[in-house]
């Protein structure tokens, strides 16, 4: 088995890089068309969807209409009915001497204009409306209590207060009732129209009213979207929001839902229509109001009725598609173990070069004719060159360690002269004479300690009065942006220091700490002190914003370094510490609570002066 192995792996190994990428890119091509057939079915989803619901759309708009064209039927002829001359004539009010013969011909009369008005269709036995008219008490009573009624009557009924009440307002006298309005018809839906008859020499006073009934049947019909399966649609009063028709009887509790509901965010969904969820289904739901009446078609449609079939033709593709993934990624895991294995190994002994521990590949990783083999062999060949090489620059480390250091130390931000001359020629420009002095002043402090005659050790009173010099001049540039405190052990302060230690940690803490905080003023503070015996501590505070990297990223690499390169200083003051005193000293930084940093440095006390 393993010398199959050894036997298929090598001719892998000596198979060219060429090869072995087109290899790779043909099985990425393969995945990139899975992936664009997968896009391509979502999208023909949504497209599907979006021809659906605007066929949908368009039928819904059908059935406005077509119950517009009922309603505006029974309007016209309720309106035509409530003009005409001879039933205007029949309301009026009849003399002394208006009997039971005159009453009964009038009855003929009035129910022969009705009836030749508003004709009453009957379809399966049932008829399409039922006829009431109710009059004035003063009027004499027709004698049939099953179509002609008194004011007195129904006086208290929702639907008559109503009716009253607009008519009087606004002299509106076409309106639509729901069944929830009529006393004793409260659980059933159904539609109501009422016509108001005026008289016309006394408008205020209406002569009669009448009610037309229709069964229940009448427009649930009418709504119902044939061409459409388990679609739903419910005719709702834009008035009193009461249900008055729906397709399917037994939905009442589910358009009660949706009343209560809020819909479901959906930025695919066309804006005419809104998804809801309502008893774990989610709906397309779009509301379609009648241009003329006060009624709102509410069609609802299930979102698994729409794409039924086409999600089990996108299942079984998608299906196939993830077996022909797991193929192509089983032919792309054993080609790539013959490249990525051996880079592996490389990668990780390079790892180790970046700690300095130059340590070469075993001869056995070393194999194959291809580039990949000669990458291994040739960083063999340079571990050893540089194993070489510092063997012989080893006595020059000396003299490079004091030229590194020099170099260091002269890197000083040009930025920051550059902007303390510029607010000296703003003070100057605004007579601020007392800033000014104290300006140059700091500012030729800083520089002549920053230069010390040329000194790299200055004691750590020096360092500290550079540091006070440069904390002076940014409280000129940023007044009353932070509060500053120091705390020194006097019996430190002699000691010497390397220059510029502390002055590029004290402009981190100001520059992206104290003035990337929103707190003002902040604070900032510094403390000297004896950590034990053989360690002076000096720690740099702020309540900042805090380090945005780890300390030891920072240390390794400035980064918290700014476009003006700010931070940069960091990285060489740990540079110069660990290179003077080892690895026992130097920079570090902690966080300082509840926020900001804590920049300690660590020096060790003179060997005369630890006793």
């Amino acid at each position: 088995m393993k010398l199959l192995n050894k036997l298929k792996f090598a001719y892998l190994y000596d198979l060219k890089m060429e090869y072995k990428l087109l290899i790779s890119h043909l099985t990425l091509s393969v995945l990139a068309i899975l992936l664009l057939t997968a896009l391509l079915y979502t999208n023909s989803a949504r497209i599907l969807e979006r021809k659906l619901l605007n066929s949908a759309e368009a039928t819904s708009e059908k059935i406005t209409l077509s119950l517009e064209n009922i309603i505006q039927k029974y309007d016209n002829m309720t309106y035509s009915f409530s003009m005409m001359e001879t039933v205007t004539d029949i309301f009026s009010h009849p003399g002394p001497d208006y009997d039971y013969s005159g009453i009964r011909k009038d009855r003929t009369d009035f129910e022969n204009a009705m009836f030749s008005c508003i004709p009453i269709q009957i379809r399966n036995s049932v008829t399409d409306c039922d006829i009431r008219v109710f009059f004035d008490d003063s009027f004499p009573y027709f004698n049939n209590a099953t179509r002609y009624s008194t004011y007195s009557s129904i006086e208290e009924e929702t639907w008559f207060q109503r009716v009253s009440s607009a008519y009087h307002r606004d002299r509106t006298s076409f309106y639509i009732l729901s069944s929830k309005e009529l006393s004793g018809h409260e659980d059933e839906i159904f539609l109501s129209i009422a016509r108001v008859i005026p008289d016309k020499n006394y408008y205020p006073s209406p002569l009669a009213v009448l009610r037309l009934d229709f069964s229940k049947d009448y427009l649930n019909e009418a709504i119902s979207p044939n061409n459409f399966d388990n679609a739903l649609t419910f005719l709702v009063s834009e008035e009193t929001g009461s249900l008055i028709a729906l397709s399917s009887a037994d939905r009442e509790p589910l358009y009660k839902e949706l009343s209560g509901s809020i819909p479901v965010p959906d930025t695919d969904t066309l804006d005419s229509w809104k998804k809801f969820r309502l008893g774990g289904t989610d709906y397309f739901v779009i509301h379609q109001s009648l241009q003329s009446y006060p009624l709102t078609l509410i069609t609802m449609l299930p979102s698994h009725s729409l794409l039924s079939e086409y999600y089990l033709h996108r299942n079984f593709t998608f299906f196939m598609g993830g077996i022909l993934l797991i193929l192509c990624l089983f032919l792309s895991t054993i080609l790539s173990k013959t490249m990525s294995g051996r880079i592996i190994r490389l990668t990780s002994r390079m790892r180790h070069v970046k700690k300095g521990e130059l340590i070469p590949l075993p001869s056995s990783i070393i194999q194959g004719r291809d580039e990949i083999g000669e990458l291994t062999s040739t960083y063999n060949y340079m571990i050893h060159s540089m194993q070489e090489l510092i063997e012989k620059e080893y006595l020059l480390g000396q003299e490079t360690k004091n030229a590194e250091l020099k170099i260091l130390q002269a890197q000083i931000n040009p930025h920051f002269l550059y902007n303390t001359l510029d607010m000296i020629q703003w003070f100057a420009e605004e007579g601020m004479l007392s800033q000014i002095e104290e300006a140059v002043s700091s500012l030729a402090t800083f520089y002549r300690l920053s230069l010390s005659n040329g000194k790299e050790f200055i004691p750590l009173r020096e360092e500290a009065e550079h540091v006070r010099s440069y904390i002076r001049l940014q409280k000129l540039r940023f007044p009353d942006t932070f509060l500053y405190e120091e705390d020194f052990d006097s019996s430190l302060m002699e000691y010497l220091i390397p220059k510029t230690t502390l002055q590029p940690l004290v402009e981190n803490a100001i520059t992206h700490g104290l003035q990337e905080s929103k707190k003002i003023p902040g604070h900032l503070s510094i403390r000297i002190e004896r950590e034990n015996r053989k360690t002076i501590k000096i720690c740099i505070s702020d309540d900042g914003i805090g380090m945005k990297e780890s300390p030891q990223f920072i240390l390794n690499t400035g980064a918290v370094q700014g476009k003006n390169g700010h931070g940069y200083g960091i990285h060489n003051v740990s540079s110069r510490l660990t290179l003077l005193y080892g690895p026992d000293y130097g920079l570090s930084f902690e966080k300082n609570m509840p926020e900001g940093t804590i920049a300690i440095v660590r020096l060790p006390v003179p060997e005369e002066s630890a006793l």
